[in-house]
């Protein structure tokens, strides 16, 4: 996930703020296409989950509770069932180290 916040980074700061971004995919009621501002919202998206991410294994929560979480604290989109697989992502990827 470490990665994601580099390449959108190199993404958003390539094109200018009229080029229109196909997503390879969207939760239900979004879109498939966006904005640089979608972009970057989703690189603040993937830092927040990375930083909740390790303040959660710095107070030593277990994965299996950790991935239970449907919320990330200061995410207003992007929550519910859904995100155990980012948690799980940055869980492992953290921890791998």
């Amino acid at each position: 996930m470490l990665s994601w916040i580099t390449v959108l980074d190199k993404i958003a700061n390539k094109f200018d703020k009229d080029t229109a971004y196909i997503f390879g995919h969207s939760g239900t009621g979004y879109e498939v296409t966006g904005k640089k501002g979608d972009v970057l919202a989703f690189k603040e998206y993937i830092q927040k989950v990375l930083d909740f991410t390790q303040s959660q294994i710095k107070a030593g929560v277990s994965k299996e509770d950790f991935i239970k979480n449907t919320e990330v604290p200061g995410v207003t989109e992007w929550k519910g069932d859904g995100l155990q697989r980012p948690l799980t992502a940055a869980y492992e990827e953290l921890t791998s180290k």
